[in-house]
């Protein structure tokens, strides 16, 4: 069963190397670290002076490069967003096993859907780390050029999130999804099928070059 899951963006900036003398995503690093930090100690600690579990393993579910793809990466569990789950893993000293889980970016709903729903069945306790990004039409110099149908789509996704409103995510227009060029479409639907019935929060958002990012995390009801 899904313990807990946290959704993530993957902007490159979070890698190392791709930060200079000042990091301009200081803030949103900040809140996923302590989003993947609290998804790991999921469980964890003492209740009633008795150990309580934690999960048994990540799994970390990101889409193919599509729309913000790397130069040098060539296989989909080498994608940005696999490689950012990774890192923030490592950067909060996670130790519990980890599993890659790469959906393509342009994956129909039906078989996200039916991904994420898998995943809840597999055994034992697993937390879940969901990488992908937003609309990348939110300004003209952006990834993509502006579209204004960005922002209330965006709206709509973030209203979603902070409500654990996992059927809005399951029914996303994939079209419209595409036109605004959503690179974490199918790894939102990934996350709607795995709790189909969840309390959500929502810690960061923003749109900072034009791509919209989100962190939230959803538990179980």
């Amino acid at each position: 069963m899904i313990l807990g899951a946290v959704l993530v963006p993957s902007p490159l900036l979070l890698l190392p190397g791709y930060v200079g003398a000042s990091d301009p995503i200081a803030e949103l690093r900040g809140a996923a670290q302590a989003a993947v930090a609290a998804l790991v100690s999921t469980g964890r600690g003492e209740a009633g002076g008795r150990a309580r579990s934690g999960p048994d393993e990540v799994v970390i579910v990101g889409g193919t490069d599509g729309y913000a793809s790397s130069p040098e990466i060539t296989a989909p569990e080498h994608s940005l967003s696999i490689r950012v789950g990774q890192l923030l893993l490592s950067e909060v000293g996670n130790d519990l096993p980890v599993t890659i889980q790469p959906i393509g970016y342009d994956a129909p709903a039906d078989q996200a859907i039916a991904l994420g729903v898998q995943l809840a069945a597999r055994p034992g306790l697993t937390a879940l780390l969901v990488v992908g990004d937003g609309s990348a039409r939110h300004l003209p110099s952006g990834p993509g050029t502006l579209d204004e149908r960005a922002a209330p789509f965006e709206e709509v996704v973030v209203d979603a999130l902070r409500e654990g409103d996992a059927a809005t995510l399951r029914g996303i227009d994939t079209e419209l999804a595409d036109e605004l060029m959503v690179a974490g479409r199918a790894a939102w639907q990934v996350l709607a099928g795995a709790l189909p019935d969840a309390a959500g929060a929502v810690h960061w958002t923003g749109a900072p070059f034009g791509v919209a990012y989100h962190v939230a995390s959803w538990s179980p009801r």
